[in-house]
């Protein structure tokens, strides 16, 4: 059977500040549907697109999982990191990777983010108008990077640019492809270059240097492993704590949910992930025939894996437009599923609790102004958020 094709373009700034209509249209035409430009088969239904992440051993990461051919051969041919590779390499970046991540290795900084967090939000509030991204959402896991990771201070300054510019390849050859090509391999070059004795002592960093004297990795692969711990959860992190204090600012009645119970803040941050869909896509490449609905995608097909648009599929979620803090949607997509599901989510949604325990106990009520579109290939969410922060009701 054929696939339906979609026509307009996902990739204009207007989509991509504003994809959730495109999402929707792209559901109704069927399980699979292809993109008029570029033109490779989406899966964008929750079930479907649940289903391909759990089969990574037919849908492969390691032939790259970009939009464009370019950055698919790098993926390919080039450096392997986790998440563009498959099989005993992924096995390995994921289990030294995993070390440091794990719920019972990171439960112990709760307390630490929770005062860090707490003293930047009491600064905030009745002080006017802040960018809430620039001050809130990126203090923990940049602080993160700079005390955990501890990577130099040259890589501190510019970790964020260098993870901007990797997500921005990931999608389709535009004007400006090749400048952030070029910013992404400055990255790559910086963590391929790092020597032990640069890092800071005792962080996680340092101490996976220690798997090369131990024959587990090679000193390019432990570069390539801390690239992995430094740049996939920082815009990713941030975005989705934009998120989350966008729809508490829109949606001042499930703020109230969470003053009147704060053991709502897990769920809150689960509706968040979910209703947020910070990340758009990814790419894989079939190496035999994968069937989805009534569609067959042959063998060397690639195919989008649209995580934005599964989180917000009607057919799984009960009005999935509106964010509702007491939802609880513990079985999103947001941080991916199966092999391939995020090292950093325990560390991720951590750092979103610690932000919202900090406004819950500190903070009566949220104004924001206008936020603006943070406008990216392969993440959505909101570049800057204006806020306001009050101790007391109107």
């Amino acid at each position: 059977m054929s696939a339906p094709i979609y026509r307009e373009s996902l990739f204009t700034d207007q989509a991509l500040a504003h994809p959730f209509g495109h999402y929707k249209s792209i559901r109704d035409l069927g399980p699979v549907v292809y993109l008029k430009k570029p033109k490779l088969p989406v899966l964008s239904r929750y079930e479907d697109v649940k289903n391909a992440l759990r089969k990574s051993d037919v849908l492969l990461s390691g032939h790259g999982i970009s939009l464009n051919l370019i950055s698919n051969l790098i993926g390919r041919f080039g450096e392997k990191t986790a998440p563009n590779s498959d099989g005993a390499q992924h096995k390995r970046y994921r289990k030294q990777l995993m070390a440091p991540l794990m719920p019972a290795a990171i439960e112990s900084l709760q307390p630490k983010f929770e005062t860090m967090i707490a003293e930047q939000v009491r600064a905030q509030v009745s002080k006017g108008t802040f960018d809430a991204g620039g001050v809130l959402s990126s203090y923990l896991p940049l602080s993160v990077v700079s005390m955990l990771v501890g990577i130099p201070e040259q890589g501190r300054r510019n970790i964020m640019t260098w993870a901007v510019a990797s997500f921005e390849t990931v999608g389709p050859l535009k004007k400006g492809y090749f400048g952030h090509l070029k910013t992404m391999f400055q990255g790559r070059r910086f963590f391929h270059d790092l020597k032990p004795e640069e890092l800071v002592a005792g962080g996680w960093a340092a101490q996976l240097y220690e798997s090369i004297d131990q024959g587990v990795m090679t000193l390019h692969e432990a570069g390539q492993v801390i690239l992995g711990l430094a740049l996939p959860s920082l815009d990713t992190t941030i975005l989705a704590t934009n998120n989350l204090l966008v729809e508490l600012a829109r949606n001042p009645q499930e703020w109230q949910k969470m003053k009147a119970d704060p053991a709502l803040i897990t769920s809150a941050v689960n509706e968040a992930l979910r209703h947020g869909a910070t990340l758009r896509w990814f790419t894989r490449k079939a190496v035999e025939d994968y069937r989805a609905g009534d569609v067959v995608l042959r063998k060397g097909q690639r195919v989008v894996i649209m995580y934005g648009s599964a989180n917000r599929d009607e057919r799984h979620f009960v009005s999935p437009d509106s964010f509702i803090a007491d939802r609880n949607p513990r079985d999103h997509l947001a941080l991916g599923h199966g092999a391939h599901a995020c090292i950093g989510q325990h560390l991720a949604k951590m750092e979103m609790k610690a932000l919202l325990k900090a406004l819950v106990e500190n903070v009566e009520r949220i104004e924001m102004d206008e936020p603006t579109p943070f406008i990216n290939s392969a993440l959505f969410g909101y570049r800057k958020v204006p806020l306001r922060l009050f101790n007391h009701l109107p």
